[in-house]
């Protein structure tokens, strides 16, 4: 999908393992564990790519991206419920499809979850930016 259009946004929305290993599906839809630096690897080759939002337990710990070249990613500290997920996901997108940067989507997006009963998972997503040199 990612050779297909000059993509802004990446977002992943599943599971991860404890040791931040995304849970992808093989073309047999098995499960298959990507390490973080290979996907941040692989994201690191689309310049179009702004931001990575990995919308999956304990995906802060992929947050390679950033350190190769995306500008931002998003990612959950530790466990988060389907539902807070969900909220976060739309309020993130509710901002940018209103035209405001990032970290405005992510600060929506953690609202999103206070406003909706989710203020305990509130501070679990982590925005992470790459830093200039």
């Amino acid at each position: 999908m990612l050779l297909e259009d000059d993509y802004q946004v990446v977002h992943f929305s599943g599971h991860a393992t404890s040791s931040g290993k995304l849970a992808l599906e093989d073309e047999d839809g098995n499960p298959k564990l990507v390490a973080p630096g290979t996907l941040a690897a692989l994201l690191s080759n689309f310049k179009s790519i702004e931001c990575v939002l990995l919308n999956a337990c304990y995906s802060a710990q992929a947050g390679g991206p950033v350190s190769l070249g995306i500008p931002f990613t998003i990612g959950m500290e530790g466990p988060i419920s389907d539902d807070a997920a969900k909220h976060f996901t739309r309020g993130f997108y509710d901002a940018l499809g209103a035209g405001k940067g990032y970290q405005f989507a992510y600060n929506m997006g953690c609202s999103a979850m206070a406003l909706e009963g989710f203020a305990a998972e509130e501070l679990t997503p982590q925005f992470m930016e790459k830093q200039s040199t």
